[in-house]
C-alpha cells in the first residue's frame, strides 16, 4: 500500500508527505506541484510524494507529520485556521 497526502488552498497544490521535511521545511511543505489532465479524464498531481506503509502506524505516521505541515492562519478571534482542502489518498495494489 501506498499514500499521499496533500492540501489545496488558492489554486495551488503542497505535498504534506514526510518528503516536506527531507527537503528542509520544518513549517511547510514542498514547493507547489502541477496538475496534469490524463486523457482518461482524470488529473495527475505530478512530483506527489507517496509513501509505502505496512500498517495503521505508518499510515498514522504520515497523516500526523502532514497535520504539522498544514498552513494555518490566525484569524481575527486569535484561533489558527486552516482554510484549504487536505487529501489523504490510499492505493492498494
Amino acid at each position: 500500500m501506498q499514500v499521499s497526502m496533500y492540501e489545496i488552498m488558492n489554486g495551488t497544490v503542497k505535498d504534506l508527505g514526510l518528503a516536506g521535511h527531507k527537503l528542509g521545511h520544518p513549517n511547510y511543505a514542498s514547493q507547489d506541484l502541477q496538475l496534469q489532465e490524463e486523457p482518461t479524464g482524470g488529473v495527475k498531481i505530478l512530483g506527489l510524494s507517496q509513501h509505502n506503509i505496512d500498517n495503521v502506524q505508518d499510515l498514522l505516521a504520515v497523516v500526523e507529520s502532514g497535520l504539522d505541515l498544514r498552513q494555518q492562519h490566525e484569524s481575527p478571534q486569535g484561533i489558527n485556521h486552516s482554510f484549504a482542502h487536505t487529501f489523504v489518498t490510499i492505493s492498494i495494489r
